[in-house]
């Protein structure tokens, strides 16, 4: 499970709280705009800018089915479209995939290429075999000193600090906040593997686009939406769950999978 996992988000750090935002939902029409709540943080994008600017005025979570109710699949499938150009545009920006390739092959995963976007979070991997740290602080040093990056984790997950002690997951693991705007904040993952990658992501994420359903899509932002917020995404619930849920069991709610998370003694709401 853990190779799935990390193909499709390779996050082991907490997000940031959104919990006490409050937003305004841009992409409904006006005459509901102000009546339907929203589903968490929702953005607007202004020609030719660089980052999406957000409104920030009150909070609210949408309790509509969004698979039932067109307004609540409007402003999901936005979002979550915006936040894909976002994330590309920063890619450019930052010049972050030549910067990688100078490591080894790179591959851009998570919800950025699959479209099931909620939050602001970019994953890269790097096939980068026998990688030595020096390596990559040296070749990562541009990013490293942005004045931009306000925190970094970083963990050495090779030889003996292996998670779980398992040989074929060694990577050198960064995670960086970016400001790209004020209050604008990123998440950029970075795995660095110095073994050979234990799955393909790439073949992964295909497979996820090839069983994905206009339904199913729905329920994934919804059920995510509502789930990044928590503070046991992504560590103990992430992606992988939320996928496994709705593609494998048949989950479509929030409450659904809070059925499904305690099934497997995994952490849900309450």
């Amino acid at each position: 499970m853990t190779s799935a996992r990390q193909a499709f988000s390779t996050t082991r750090v907490s997000p940031r709280g959104d919990s006490d935002r409050h937003v305004r939902n841009e992409y409904l029409p006006d005459a509901v705009s102000d009546t339907i709540p929203v589903i968490g943080p929702v953005f607007s994008i202004e020609a030719n800018a660089p980052t999406l600017v957000h409104s920030l005025k009150g909070r609210g979570v949408c309790h509509d089915d969004p698979t039932r109710d067109p307004a609540s699949a409007a402003s999901l499938l936005r979002r979550a479209t915006d936040l894909q150009r976002e994330a590309e545009t920063l890619i450019q920006t930052l010049d972050l995939r030549a910067m990688l390739e100078t490591l080894g092959p790179t591959e851009l995963v998570g919800s950025v290429v699959s479209g099931l976007m909620v939050w602001r979070d970019i994953d890269f991997c790097v096939d980068c075999q026998q990688l030595r740290p020096e390596r990559a602080w040296d070749a990562l040093r541009p990013l490293l000193i942005d004045p931009q990056v306000t925190q970094l984790d970083y963990r050495n997950e090779t030889g003996e600090r292996a998670p779980d002690g398992d040989p074929t997951a060694q990577r050198l693991y960064l995670v960086l906040r970016y400001e790209a705007a004020p209050g604008v904040e990123w998440k950029i993952d970075l795995s660095l593997w110095t073994v050979e990658l234990p799955s393909d992501p790439g073949e992964l994420l295909a497979e996820l686009d090839r069983r994905l359903t206009h339904e199913t899509r729905l329920a994934i932002l919804w059920i995510k939406d509502v789930w990044h917020r928590l503070p046991v995404y992504p560590n103990d619930v992430g992606g992988f769950e939320v996928y496994d849920a709705v593609l494998n069991h048949g989950v479509r709610t929030p409450d659904d999978f809070d059925r499904y998370l305690r099934q497997r003694g995994l952490p849900g709401r309450h």
